[in-house]
């Protein structure tokens, strides 16, 4: 097994001089010169590596350009803002769906008799009220009777006072 020299001259033939010793720095000192230079994540020492890019100075924006964007961010504001109105305003006169102005244009008749329209009494007082006058018992006639059937038709003309459809609820009548 080998051991190192014990003697400074020790195992250095006579007329050589003995090695000189290069000194290094610490590691932390050549990362902080070299950010991106060899290292763990950089190239080996001794290659090539390439330059960081420089880029061309940054002009200056002039007023005009701030202000142009500035103006267009407003008026996109004012933009938005108008369309949320509209929007809202729409959807309103959907919701009123002109029931109230509609239903004064609606041309209306006489009621037509209760007559012969089922066997079901309770449906059959519905039908007399709503021929008295009753607007909320044509409603509830046209709610509670059986699809297809004459009760339904009767409360949906409001005892054959407007044609069918022609108002969303014979309350809007009144």
């Amino acid at each position: 097994m080998w051991q190192p020299p014990t003697s400074p001259g020790a195992g250095i033939p006579d007329g050589a001089q003995p090695p000189q010793a290069v000194p290094h720095p610490p590691s932390w000192q050549t990362q902080a010169a070299q950010p991106w230079g060899p290292g763990p994540w950089g190239p080996p020492q001794g290659q090539w590596w390439p330059q960081s890019p420089t880029l061309p100075p940054r002009r200056p924006r002039s007023r005009k350009v701030v202000v142009a964007i500035v103006a267009g961010c407003v008026l996109a504001v004012v933009v938005l803002a108008a369309a949320v109105v509209g929007a809202y305003a729409v959807g309103r006169a959907a919701a009123n769906d002109g029931t109230s102005s509609a239903s004064a244009a609606v041309k209306t008749a006489a009621p037509v008799p209760a007559t012969g329209l089922g066997d079901d009494a309770g449906l059959d007082g519905y039908a007399l009220r709503c021929h008295d006058g009753d607007m909320q018992a044509c409603d509830d006639l046209y709610d509670q009777s059986k699809p297809m059937s004459r009760y339904e038709q009767y409360g949906m003309t409001c005892a054959g006072r407007v044609k069918p459809f022609d108002v969303k609820y014979c309350t809007d009548l009144n």
